[in-house]
């Protein structure tokens, strides 16, 4: 439910696409970047799986990809292929264990479970923020302090509340999307 919850927001699923941000080309359920590097693993995993027309072509851009080539930004063909990748198992597939390897799980093992966290809103918001901004607990250290906790505090030893914390997490990411904006 939380990735649908921020594949909703990032665009359209599996073959949600862009070529105007700092990422040089976002593609995804949850829009991962040239720039960064996640889309050259979702590309090699890919590749390692489907043996398509579809995935053939893309073999031909995997060098580009692989450098992070910024002129691949403006490639209506890749583009294309890309796109059409996005209607295949495989795609989805290594799309979602991305998701789940590199955001997910490192959301709840490094920041949900050692707090404690309960609420199935919280591990969205969360994941969400991982996603957005990068996997930490940046906003969640900074809740802590805002409301005088130790960090990793957990709910029932600090006397602040998961619902405390999340809110101000809310804040701070307003406060920061705001600045943005």
């Amino acid at each position: 439910a939380a990735i649908g919850i921020t594949a909703a927001f990032e665009g359209s699923g599996y073959g949600a696409y862009n070529n105007y941000d700092s990422g040089i080309i976002s593609y995804g359920i949850i829009q991962f970047t040239l720039d960064a590097g996640s889309l050259v693993t979702i590309v090699n995993n890919y590749l390692a799986r489907s043996n398509s027309q579809t995935a053939q072509e893309l073999k031909a851009y995997q060098p580009r990809i692989q450098t992070r080539d910024a002129t691949l930004r403006d490639d209506k063909n890749l583009k294309r292929i890309l796109l059409a990748a996005a209607n295949e198992p495989e795609m989805q597939q290594v799309q979602d264990e991305l998701a789940i390897a590199n955001y997910w799980d490192r959301t709840i093992n490094n920041y949900i479970l050692p707090r404690a966290y309960k609420y199935p809103l919280t591990y969205a918001l969360l994941f969400d923020v991982s996603v957005n901004f990068g996997v930490g607990d940046g906003f969640v250290r900074m809740a802590e302090k805002d409301l005088g906790v130790a960090s990793n505090s957990k709910p029932e030893v600090s006397g602040v509340s998961e619902e405390q914390i999340i809110a101000r997490v809310v804040e701070l990411r307003k406060i920061s999307h705001d600045k943005q904006a």
